[in-house]
């Protein structure tokens, strides 16, 4: 889909497919967040896709207005008998496929005839004789429908047997056909309240567009430049066909109307979305800021930008330390989850996430630590699929010896991720306070070295970094003695705490003695 989707025109088509199988703008709009954030197409791409997405949505409301109910059946029979004869489920997929679209359309015819028989009902009639003394109800009711639906194929379809037996006017019809473009907006805005970053900002974009299409098309409505006639209807009367045939041009024309703001106004709409949902701190660590697909073809270079892009995980990791370290006058971390503009002075600045002051990162470490793994999967598959290349013995080896470095940090993060969960369980058990301050001090200027080391280059530092860490089973073992059989006894609660705590941190050395040792040898 990604390597289909570079040329637009193609793109367009794809989109249109989507759109005309899932009958969903909404649906289509999530299934691209997908792409968007695993990185495989580019947000503007997956903006243009999005936008045909809902034209390909007419298809069925096209075939709605016609009578096409023994077909469906026919289809509906003969797409049920192929898959009961699918003994070896070889084409399961595509004819469940099958059936699903026959269902959908008979469905479609369903809501065809008995429209009538709802319509008769007295608090219907009474809803309709209410609503058809102003547009705006009909406008407003188009948006419930469509929020309740989840589709505006629906009720464009609801409203043409109340076209036909005159219950509705053509104009009332093409007012609720406005509204479901608001009802479209409002429903994926509501759908993607758990989102955040680039991913909102692909369903804020087509709230937008939905938005300034309805929203357009009903003020031609209620424009009377012509003898009292509207402006809209006076259009749909050229096209020359049937009040129903009307019903699905409108259909059509909100949605290539909102096709035609994205491509014209795209530029200014991607600004505007990315205000209104700005990209936050796990998004930005998460995805490659040096590495891309073309590195591949320079092994050599391929590889110093992965080792730019593990650097990035090592320098977060004396920041794990920070929500129980005891400098609180400094990281002041009082519940900042993103960093917004006007929250973030570095924005547009050029400034890494690296430069921000720790009192300004996310407060849950939970954040910053799936971030940093979701960027070291990503760099340990980028080093995987470079062992493929044609390359020397010499970079081969240094590529396998990189990798195992790399592997060594993500079991570090993890480790420290998981001592620091047991540093603020422990904090709370006063007889272990000490203990964790140290702890945490003692880690954090090792983490930090870490970093140094690994950035400077410098032997020296790195020779430092490797005695630190050499062997500290048997400090442990004597702090676990004087802890729970020494002058220092705790609480038979706390000594489980107490074990956990010593040996994470034991692992925790090891794993960076084990770091610097593949990285004397890199």
């Amino acid at each position: 889909f990604a390597r289909w989707t570079k040329n637009p025109v193609m793109a367009a088509a794809w989109g249109m497919l989507s759109g005309a199988v899932s009958q969903s703008g909404t649906s289509t709009g999530f299934l691209l967040v997908g792409f968007v954030v695993s990185g495989m197409i580019p947000l503007e791409k997956a903006m243009f896709i999005l936008a045909w997405a809902d034209v390909g949505t007419f298809l069925l409301v096209f075939l709605a207005t016609a009578n096409i109910k023994l077909f469906v059946l026919y289809f509906l029979a003969v797409s049920g008998i192929l898959y009961s004869l699918d003994k070896n489920r070889r084409y399961d997929a595509m004819l469940k496929a099958c059936m699903g679209l026959g269902l959908l359309l008979f469905g479609f015819d369903l809501i065809k005839s008995t429209a009538l028989d709802l319509a008769g009902m007295a608090s219907v009639q009474s809803l309709m004789v209410f609503a058809g003394n102003s547009l705006s109800y009909l406008f407003l009711l188009g948006i419930v429908l469509r929020t309740i639906t989840q589709s505006s194929s629906t009720v464009t379809i609801l409203c043409i047997p109340l076209l036909n037996s005159g219950i509705l006017t053509l104009p009332q019809c093409v007012a609720m056909a406005c509204g479901t473009s608001l009802g479209s907006a409002g429903a994926s805005a509501v759908i993607s309240w758990n989102l955040n970053g680039t991913s909102r900002q692909l369903i804020w974009f087509k709230c937008i567009t939905d938005t300034a299409s309805g929203l357009f098309l009903f003020s031609l409505l209620l424009a009377k430049p012509y003898q009292g006639q509207s402006f809209l209807i006076s259009a749909l009367a050229l096209t020359g066909v049937s009040d129903v045939g009307k019903i699905a041009v409108m259909f059509l024309a909100t949605k290539l109307l909102a096709t035609f703001i994205s491509i014209m106004a795209g530029k200014w709409l991607r600004i505007l979305v990315a205000r209104l949902s700005p990209v936050n701190f796990e998004e930005r660590m998460s995805s490659f800021r040096y590495l891309h697909d073309q590195a591949l073809a320079n092994p050599e270079s391929a590889m110093e930008l992965a080792s730019m892009e593990s650097g990035r995980i090592l320098k977060h990791l004396p920041r794990y330390l920070d929500v129980v370290r005891k400098e609180e006058a400094l990281y002041k971390l009082k519940g900042v989850r993103s960093l917004t503009p006007a929250q973030d002075k570095t924005f547009g600045t050029g400034r890494s996430e690296e430069d921000l002051p720790a009192d300004r990162i996310i407060t849950e470490i939970d954040g910053i630590h799936k971030a940093s793994m979701a960027l070291g999967v990503e760099v340990n598959a980028f080093l995987t699929e470079l062992l493929n290349q044609d390359m020397e013995i010499k970079s081969a080896e240094r590529l396998i010896q990189m990798q195992n470095k790399h592997r060594t940090l993500l079991e570090l993060a993890t480790c420290v991720h998981e001592l620091t969960a047991q540093m603020k369980v422990c904090s709370q058990a006063h007889e272990l306070k000490g203990l964790c301050i140290s702890m945490t001090e003692g880690l954090h200027f090792i983490l930090e070295l870490a970093v140094d080391t690994a950035f400077s280059k410098d032997p020296c530092d790195n020779e430092i970094l490797l005695k630190i860490t050499s062997d500290n089973g048997d400090f442990m073992e004597e702090i676990r003695k004087s802890y729970l059989k020494g002058e220092m006894t705790i609480s038979p609660s706390a000594r489980p705490a107490l074990l956990h705590l010593t040996n994470h941190f034991q692992r925790a050395v090891w794993l960076l003695h084990r770091f610097a040792e593949t990285h004397e040898s890199d």
